[in-house]
């Protein structure tokens, strides 16, 4: 046994009487009995010592793991056998885990997520962690190489592949991708095809007494998901399998809310003078604006498209015989992403008289709407901080 410690405050008794104190050193119980209290003894003629006393300490695993966990307590003419089992390491041994999100990349739209496990003086054998979404999974994916076969895990971080952070002399454990466990399993095999909602299973093995391992992954929203406000919730279960069972030994948790915020800064405005051309028309030029909060903030708008619709307000259309009057100035179109003009050629804008179907644009139709985006391989992408606007006129 080991980590002996006295009870209460360390005395002796003889029913409520004080007769003297005990201390533990090196794993040794020692008493020290009142003189006082052993004069009086003798003045009575006795020798009898009549006291209770009682120490805890905890049973070395590592002692007793090599004798089918069975050790031997002897006290005083007392020997009691104690039988912690087989399993008695992976079932007793003391471990914890933690999770965080130590990182987040507002303009790659990534998350750094760590799983730290920590085990107590006896070391614990036979570790795994299922790493799952518990919500809102559709949102992100995994990064790197993960796949369905087991694969182990190096040091290496290179911002993308899972990597594990070991002692020195440690060899490292495994990674791979696998389904959700149902309510009946805890750790799911490796090996499953067409996984479409994966959880990753860190196969650690067996860790000595005191070691620390730290396995860091990455994942990334998802460009074309709604994000904001919609927590992701995400837990790690550490398991240790024995022979006989599989033992629950904690749960590490994390989350985040994705979070864009443009409270009053998303506008429309007359931008300038109204001009009166000389067959009596009148050109409106206009200015939708948007800039993301960077203290409020903590992702980048994907593929971000500006729309219009020719409306008096937001609930009331143009009436049709004056609609038939008024017309957007394709030549005038101008697209700023902070405050620096953007090349024509890096976006597109296409046109709808319905509102629905968008083409290209032709001088029959008179278009009450437009949708204006980046090109494929030239998004705009709008990150916490940054501005963006078009300038455009009606006729």
């Amino acid at each position: 046994m080991r980590d002996f410690e006295k009870a209460g405050n360390g005395t002796l008794l003889a029913g409520d009487k004080n007769i003297g104190t005990i201390k533990i050193e090196k794993n040794k119980v020692k008493f020290t009995l009142d003189q006082t209290y052993l004069k009086g003894l003798v003045d009575k003629g006795s020798n009898q010592l009549n006291g209770s006393f009682y120490v805890k300490g905890q049973i070395d695993l590592t002692k007793i793991n090599n004798t089918d966990g069975k050790a031997t307590l002897t006290v005083g003419n007392k020997t009691v056998t104690l039988d912690y089992g087989p399993d008695c390491v992976e079932e007793f041994g003391s471990v914890t885990i933690d999770k965080q999100i130590p990182n987040v990349d507002k303009k790659d739209n990534s998350l750094t997520y760590t799983v730290t496990v920590t085990a107590g003086k006896d070391g614990c054998k036979g570790l795994y962690v299922v790493d799952k979404f518990t919500s809102n999974s559709n949102l992100v994916s995994y990064l790197g190489n993960i796949s369905s076969t087991e694969t182990t895990l190096t040091s290496t971080d290179n911002k993308k592949d899972p990597f594990e952070k070991t002692n020195d002399s440690t060899s490292h454990g495994k990674i791979y991708k696998a389904k959700i466990p149902d309510s009946n399993t805890k750790i799911p095999t490796s090996g499953e095809p067409n996984i479409t909602n994966p959880c990753i299973v860190w196969n650690i093995g067996n860790m000595e007494p005191n070691e620390i391992r730290t396995l860091t992954y990455y994942v990334k929203l998802k460009d074309k998901e709604s994000l904001n406000g919609n927590t992701i919730n995400n837990s790690a279960s550490l398991y240790s399998k024995g022979s006989t069972d599989t033992y629950d030994k904690g749960i590490g948790t994390a989350k985040f809310t994705p979070k864009i915020d443009y409270s009053n800064q998303f506008t429309k405005t007359v931008d300038g003078n109204i001009t009166r051309n000389k067959d009596g028309s009148y050109t409106i030029p206009f200015k939708s604006y948007i800039s993301i909060h960077e203290a409020t903030s903590n992702y980048t708008i994907k593929n971000l498209q500006f729309y219009d619709y020719l409306k008096h307000d937001l609930n009331t259309e143009i009436n049709a015989d004056l609609l038939q009057y008024i017309h957007f100035d394709k030549s005038t179109f101008k697209l700023y992403k902070n405050n620096s003009v953007v090349d024509s050629a890096k976006y597109n804008i296409k046109w709808s008289t319905d509102n629905t179907e968008f083409k290209e644009w032709n001088d029959k139709d008179n278009f009450r709407s437009f949708v204006l985006s980046g090109n494929e391989d030239t998004p705009i992408n709008l990150s916490p901080g940054e501005s963006c606007y078009i300038t455009y006129s009606k006729s």
